[in-house]
């Protein structure tokens, strides 16, 4: 890449680049944000999901997702979207297995130009431009193929972890309600363990019959998972944010633990 150039007037920019490296398709493959999001909680008596595989033009950033996903739960039954960088972009959505919606009842919805949204506090509208390209591709995958993709894990390392030998970690790994997975949470839950000089990572998984777990890295010469654990269950959690501040919040992961058989 050579240089970019933005109009802040026209809402553009320019990317110069050298064709002998790069292509137009490369450079937007880079720009785009993948995203996915639960639209709806799913009910307790879905067993498979029906999946519509389709491309949209006129989508071209988190913006986008973000009012593709308010109109999907404005205007339908839909309990998740997923993006996926193409040209035009290929978005996958997850429907109730027995959901009415069709091909033609999807592109009317999609090419809804004006989503009002309402709420107690205050009305606002979305002008949308979205154009549904070609035939949508209707398929049934399993539940537990549904939560796996739209699960997103969490990872962070700290207190110098690279400087240990593998042989001197253990991982304490803790079973959690997948319904109580809180990513947005997940922040502030690892900034208090790292309090701990003995905890040196953190990752979240979840395996292929869609069980939750929290796996936390510790030095076994430094600490252990019952103090660990003990110290996962406090009612108040201590933040560190940037600057040096700390803060306390409370812990809302305190009653969800417990270790994996």
């Amino acid at each position: 890449m050579l240089g970019v150039a933005t109009y802040v007037t026209t809402h553009k920019v320019k990317v110069l680049y050298d064709p002998t490296i790069l292509t137009d398709q490369k450079i937007q493959a880079e720009i785009f944000t993948p995203q996915k999001a639960v639209v709806r909680e799913l009910p307790d008596s879905i067993l498979n999901i029906k999946m519509v595989t389709c491309q949209l033009d006129n989508f071209f950033d988190p913006n986008d997702f973000s009012h593709l996903s308010l109109l999907l739960k404005e205007k339908s039954d839909a309990l998740g979207l997923e993006s996926v960088f193409s040209c035009p972009v290929t978005i996958r959505l997850f429907l109730p297995y027995n959901s009415n919606l069709n091909a033609s009842g999807l592109k009317e919805m999609i090419e809804t130009k004006i989503l009002k949204i309402n709420t107690k506090e205050l009305s606002t509208h979305f002008d949308l431009s979205f154009k549904l390209v070609g035939t949508p591709l209707f398929q049934t995958i399993r539940l537990t193929e549904y939560k796996n993709k739209m699960f997103e894990p969490y990872q962070r390392t700290f207190n110098w972890k690279k400087s240990y030998r593998e042989t001197m970690l253990d991982t304490l790994k803790i079973q959690i309600e997948p319904k109580q997975y809180d990513i947005e949470a997940l922040p502030y839950f690892v900034s208090h363990l790292s309090n701990n000089n003995g905890i040196v990572g953190f990752h979240s998984t979840m395996d292929s019959a869609s069980r939750v777990f929290f796996n936390i890295i510790f030095i076994d010469s430094l600490t252990n998972s019952t103090s660990i654990l003990k110290n996962m269950k406090n009612d108040t959690l201590t933040i560190n944010y940037e600057g040096g501040e700390v803060g306390k919040i409370a812990n809302k992961f305190k009653r969800l633990f417990k270790f994996s058989p």
